[in-house]
This record gives structure tokens, sequence and C-alpha cells, in this order.
């Protein structure tokens, strides 16, 4: 398996909060790098090439 973009979008929780918290994994599930968080468009120039994880918040 190749690199995977994991993108977690969160819940609001204030106007100024991030949108979105993203990592890439590599084919061992080790992580490339840091965790970063921002709008989830910023996330799209790590998408090409990739297989794309998105994790929405949900309730129970």
């Amino acid at each position: 398996m190749a690199e995977v973009l994991v993108v977690r979008l969160l819940a609001p929780a204030s106007p100024d909060s991030p949108g979105a918290e993203w990592l890439v994994v590599d084919s061992s599930g080790a992580r490339r790098g840091n965790v970063q968080s921002g709008d989830p468009a910023n996330a799209a120039a790590l998408a090409a090439g990739r297989r794309v994880f998105v994790l929405v918040p949900g309730t129970a």
C-alpha cells in the first residue's frame, strides 16, 4: 500500500478554530511528518497520488 493522507474534520468549537487536522502515513502506518491543522483545502496539495481517508465527526 502506498502513502495515505488522513484528514480528520473537526466539529467547530469556535469561529477561529481549525476546520481539520491531517497527516501522511507510509505503507507501514508510520507518520511522514507532523500533524498539520487548518482549513481542509490546505491539505489538497498533499492528496495528489495518495489515497485519502477522511474522518468525519458525528453524534451517537
